[in-house]
């Protein structure tokens, strides 16, 4: 054999392993940018309609008269913090799918815990 070759025979893949779907990262790019457009949304219509949404507070030191639209960073604080909680649901409930209908935890090599000998 060569200096270069390879001693070890190639690992074959796993072929009970499906791999996932490419139109899984397209979704991803999508919520990547439609939550935090959503979220501004979401923002903007609470803050223009605050006189009716009683919970929508509004911090003064948030609000910069030198800017063209005063509540632009308040509007941006709202949106982060509608980013964050979308986001975080989203995990959730993927976390949710996959504990119930995902693939198991344990792989063909993994040993249960009442098969291993103790000393």
């Amino acid at each position: 054999m060569s200096k270069y070759s390879m001693y070890q025979p190639q690992r074959k893949e796993n072929p009970a392993k499906k791999p996932v779907h490419p139109i899984w990262r397209g979704i991803g790019c999508v919520l990547l940018v439609v939550i935090p457009v959503i979220s501004y949304v979401t923002a903007d219509y609470l803050i223009n309609n605050r006189a009716s949404i009683p919970w929508v507070v509004i911090p003064t030191e948030l609000v910069v008269q030198n800017l063209p639209d005063p509540m632009l960073i308040v509007k941006i604080f709202y949106t982060a913090i509608f980013v964050f909680v979308l986001y975080l649901l989203l995990t959730v409930i993927t976390f949710v799918v996959n504990r119930f209908w995902g693939p198991s935890r344990y792989g063909p090599y993994d040993v249960p815990l009442d098969k291993v000998q103790r000393k």
